[in-house]
């Protein structure tokens, strides 16, 4: 049985369907490719093996195909003809695919780990240690929890290194060897300063310095 909603070009194509709806898809589908062909801008079929891969690498993350149809705005039976190896596609199903991205979703008590994950190189940048955030938090093995580099933490560490981040912007950073070893290691991993980020917790956040340059009004 055919898997592609009516009122769609690949519903007349593949179904086949001679419905009025699938045979306007049908229309306005071709109408469009002979305007972008007139105006220079038709870019015919691409390779489909980038979004095939992508496709994979979704539904290896937990996605499904319905679920990347829907993230694509694309019929599921799409979905499943490129990961089963379709080899050409349009330009604007790939674009549309190669967009879509997957967030796990979180577990009770956790929240996205990149604040967090932030404020530590922020602080180690200046010379603070984990041992120094975790005295300043209250926490007793930060380190072990960075080192898994996770995709959530518990909200209650997250609010501790929070805590320690607005004690110790106030001190003066320790100047010692260790210190400078510390802040080296930072520096070569090219981690960011504190004060590159606007909305720190944020983890579409863009640094300041990485911004396009606003255009005076």
């Amino acid at each position: 049985m055919p898997t592609h909603p009516h009122g769609t070009n690949d519903r007349y194509l593949n179904g086949p369907c001679r419905c009025p709806h699938c045979r306007e898809a049908h229309r306005a589908d071709g109408a469009h490719r002979r305007r972008q062909i007139a105006y220079g801008t038709w870019h015919g079929r691409v390779d489909a093996t980038p979004a095939q891969q992508h496709i994979k690498q979704l539904l290896a993350n937990g996605m499904t195909v319905a679920g990347i149809g829907r993230a694509a705005t694309l019929p599921k039976q799409t979905i499943q003809d490129i990961r089963d190896g379709q080899r050409q596609t349009s330009q604007a199903r790939l674009d549309a695919i190669l967009n879509v991205t997957y967030q796990p979703p979180l577990r009770n008590n956790h929240v996205n780990a990149a604040g967090t994950r932030r404020r530590v190189q922020g602080l180690q940048l200046l010379g603070w240690s984990y041992p120094h955030i975790d005295a300043a938090g209250g926490t007793t093995s930060l380190r072990t929890v960075m080192a898994k580099q996770p995709g959530s933490v518990r909200r209650e560490t997250a609010d501790a290194v929070a805590r320690a981040t607005r004690a110790l912007i106030t001190r003066t950073p320790p100047t010692d060897k260790y210190a400078r070893q510390v802040q080296a290691r930072a520096r070569a991993k090219g981690w960011v300063p504190l004060m590159e980020w606007v909305d720190i917790d944020n983890p579409a956040e863009v640094r300041k310095a990485a911004r396009p340059p606003q255009e005076e009004s």
